[in-house]
């Protein structure tokens, strides 16, 4: 089990994402797909400046994953430590309200300004699983 957003988790993500890179390759039809989060107001226990950027890109059947903020990405999420911070560990599984309950709190999220999303299109079907995977793992 891994502090959200710290080194270990984002180490544990990359090799996470590396396992299944050939996977998302096949998924994606040999296009790329690339994510970029922001967490802003960290603790300082995670992050000595209080802000947390990653951003990871799929393509080739290989994962980039840097510590860095992109704009370049297909989904960019810029959200505050206390809004993402409990449904980084919410698992969903094949539960529809669960999903249903993720999904109204991120929309409330975005709609009182605490999160921004920007997407050029909609995320690939793996991308779900990603989530509750990591989720499993978060503290």
């Amino acid at each position: 089990m891994y502090a959200f957003a710290s080194a270990e988790y984002l180490a544990a993500l990359h090799g996470y994402l590396a396992a299944r890179a050939k996977e998302f390759d096949r998924a994606l039809h040999g296009a790329a797909f690339s994510v970029c989060e922001v967490y802003t107001d960290v603790p300082r226990t995670i992050a000595a400046d209080g802000r947390v950027a990653v951003t990871w890109r799929v393509r080739a059947g290989a994962v980039e994953l840097t510590r860095t903020e992109s704009d370049d990405v297909e989904l960019k999420v810029v959200v505050d430590w206390a809004t993402i911070a409990p449904l980084a560990k919410f698992v969903v599984g094949d539960d529809k309200a669960r999903a249903r309950e993720l999904n109204e709190a991120m929309d409330r999220a975005v709609a009182d300004g605490k999160m921004m999303v920007h997407s050029s299109n909609r995320p690939p079907a793996f991308f779900r699983s990603v989530h509750d995977d990591m989720a499993a793992l978060t503290l």
